[in-house]
């Protein structure tokens, strides 16, 4: 936009001064000026201001630049819905606006079978009510995410708020590039984190590769010996990559 607007192929009208007035807010001005002055500048890595540099390079066309913010953001777990995890990171529009909830417009959430609650209780970024039917071995929910990819480091699971019984004991974490081809990158096996005084937990990931899907899956019988699976905001820290 820049380049084109100063070509001379266009008249451009200027003030009194000879100015010329661009309707910007120029609070991430300098990192345009950083970039057109010496042809590189420092990618911000906080990804709220990432985003808001990026809708600036947007606006004037900066190719060069666009390609240089096509890098990899880190996204560090602090606590349990503590703002910074992915999911909420889109709900904000990566950093444009105030929260809301992502699905289904950044992700798809999906389930084996719906026995009460609301989809969206998976991407809430808080404790909620989500359950789906009983039936045995293959009682799953599944996040797809629709522009990025995840190498996650830390994932984070809730329980139903309002319900003391149905805690997962024994799943795994999936991950796919398809939603066909899956891959276990996480098995729990007797595990009871999730109980009436701890209903979020955060459990660390090991994961070697970036994915677009991800599936929390019952390999056992729930804590009330049945296969409802009961959950609610997920969330996962890491890498994404575009």
């Amino acid at each position: 936009m820049l380049g084109i607007m100063f070509s001379g192929r266009h008249e451009i009208k200027t003030n009194n001064e000879g100015r010329v007035f661009i309707d910007r807010d120029g609070k991430y001005f300098d990192v345009i000026l950083e970039y057109l002055r010496d042809g590189y500048f420092d990618v911000p890595q906080d990804p709220v201001i990432l985003a808001k540099v990026g809708r600036e390079i947007n606006y004037y066309g900066l190719k060069g630049m666009l390609k240089a913010l096509k890098t990899d953001l880190e996204f560090k777990y602090s606590h349990d819905y503590d703002g910074g995890g992915i999911i909420y990171w889109l709900g904000t529009d990566r950093g444009k606006h105030e929260w809301k909830n992502p699905f289904p417009q950044e992700v798809q959430v999906t389930c084996s079978a719906y026995a009460e609650g609301k989809l969206d209780a998976i991407t809430s970024n808080k404790l909620g009510l989500f359950c789906t039917a009983d039936k045995a071995n293959s009682s799953w929910v599944q996040i797809m995410f629709l522009n990025i990819k995840v190498k996650p480091t830390h994932y984070t699971m809730g329980h139903n708020v309002a319900d003391e019984s149905d805690f997962p004991i024994d799943w795994v974490l999936e991950a796919s590039n398809d939603g066909i081809e899956w891959i276990i990158i996480q098995t729990h096996q007797n595990d009871v984190t999730l109980s009436p005084s701890q209903q979020s937990f955060t459990w660390k990931v090991h994961c070697e590769d970036s994915y677009q899907y991800f599936r929390v899956r019952l390999t056992g019988a729930n804590s009330n010996n049945n296969w409802h699976f009961v959950v609610s905001g997920i969330e996962f820290y890491g890498t994404v990559c575009f």
